[in-house]
């Protein structure tokens, strides 16, 4: 484990050298810790992925779940849609849904073997947007304001959103009980948690956020402190949930937006300085060991069906469910085709995969990562190297058709 550790701080010790060289070249973080981990998979030969196991692994992957998932719901601006209510709506609970059910459809098609549970969990793993390894493209002046706010609430919520119905079918596919059973069991223990998770972690970041709100008007704090309690936070909503039996990934979520919603920053930006930090540390260990288990299953092969899934998840299912989505809505048709196509994957994706992977049995938890790789691999190379492309073709276009 220790040369684990040194070999992820050696590769955030040359990227951090480099950085503004490598951003300008377009070589992302991500990229790199990837190539990274599996490179030291393959050095190893496997000895980082054949140690996760789930009583160890599984906690770490739910703590920088939830401390990812507050910083994302922290970062939308503008109220709690960000004044782009309609268009968010229609993408959280019509794409996102009709492309868990294409998602799924496709999967029983391509992979028979996997059950209607495992193809669920698939679906949340592979069809929520990160853009963990495209990010410039959230502060790209090519592509319109508008779609860029749209962007940016949608990666803050959807994973968010997805995570509920993730908990419940991982609970069905884990196999510790036969289906019927596991349906019965997921509902009696999942919607109790997640209401808990509800109440605690509105009531735990709202709470917090009147706090911190009451101490700067008396002065009370300072800048490291107000850094620090975002931080705070996330971790004390996390772990009073967990001891509570509520969901900690969704009561820290839930808890990112009721915080973000009443907190009166003295400086936004400043503020969140640190858990961006900390959370670029947790995502890069995630996609260091993502890279790591990469190796391993690469070796084994990948099946041509599950190839075909991957592309089509980043192609298809994203461009219908989007398009479904957004029919008669306020949007031009050059700012539907880039929501409908720029659309990657990131650390959520990754930290759910390895988690779907340590839990479900072997056999269809390989077939699932097996898959999940192909879609995060495939959308760095489509969404780092084809949609600048598109983004200088359509962005244009689309801010030619807003100032009309």
């Amino acid at each position: 484990m220790s040369w684990s550790i040194a070999g992820l701080a050696a590769v955030l010790v040359v990227w951090s050298l480099f950085a503004r060289r490598l951003s300008h070249w377009q070589v992302t973080p991500a990229l790199i810790l990837v190539l990274a981990g599996t490179v030291f998979g393959w050095l190893t030969d496997d000895a980082l992925a054949g140690r996760l196991e789930a009583r160890v692994v599984e906690p770490i992957i739910e703590a920088i779940l939830a401390i990812v998932l507050f910083e994302h719901a922290t970062r939308v601006h503008g109220g709690f849609f960000g004044g782009h209510t309609r268009i968010v709506l229609r993408l959280l609970f019509i794409a996102l849904p009709i492309g868990v059910v294409l998602a799924v459809i496709l999967g029983a098609g391509l992979m028979p073997s996997l059950t209607l549970a495992q193809l669920l969990v698939l679906a949340c793993v592979v069809v929520p947007v990160d853009f963990a390894p495209v990010v410039s493209f959230l502060h790209d002046p090519r592509i319109p304001e508008r779609v860029r706010h749209v962007f940016n609430i949608e990666e803050g919520y959807s994973d968010g959103v997805i995570a509920p119905v993730f908990l419940l079918a991982l609970t069905i596919a884990s196999g510790e009980h036969t289906r019927s059973e596991g349906v019965i069991y997921a509902l009696r223990q999942g919607i109790p948690h997640v209401a808990i998770a509800v109440v605690l972690g509105v009531a735990i970041g709202a709470s917090a956020a009147w706090c911190a709100n009451a101490a700067d008007r008396r002065g009370l704090m300072t800048e490291q402190s107000r850094r620090l309690l975002m931080l705070g936070v996330p971790v004390l909503t996390y772990t009073l949930n967990v001891g509570l039996h509520g969901n900690g990934i969704v009561a820290a979520f839930v808890g990112g937006i009721a915080y973000h919603s009443v907190r009166h920053y003295v400086d936004e930006e400043r503020e969140q300085e640190y858990i961006d930090d900390v959370g670029f540390v947790l995502a890069a260990v995630v996609w260091f060991v993502f890279g790591a288990v990469v190796w391993e299953k690469l070796h084994d092969g990948v099946a041509v069906g599950q190839v075909v899934f991957g592309v089509l998840v980043l192609t298809a299912v994203r461009a219908i469910s989007v398009a479904a989505a957004t029919v008669r809505s306020p949007l031009s048709g050059p700012e539907r085709v880039l929501l409908a196509w720029l659309g990657p994957r990131g650390t959520a994706n990754v930290a759910l995969a390895l988690w779907a992977y340590i839990v479900i049995p072997p056999g269809p938890g390989d077939t699932l990562l097996s898959v999940a790789i192909v879609v995060v691999l495939g959308s760095v190379v489509l969404h780092g190297v084809a949609a600048p492309i598109l983004v200088s073709r359509m962005a244009s276009r689309a801010t030619t058709e807003v100032a009309r």
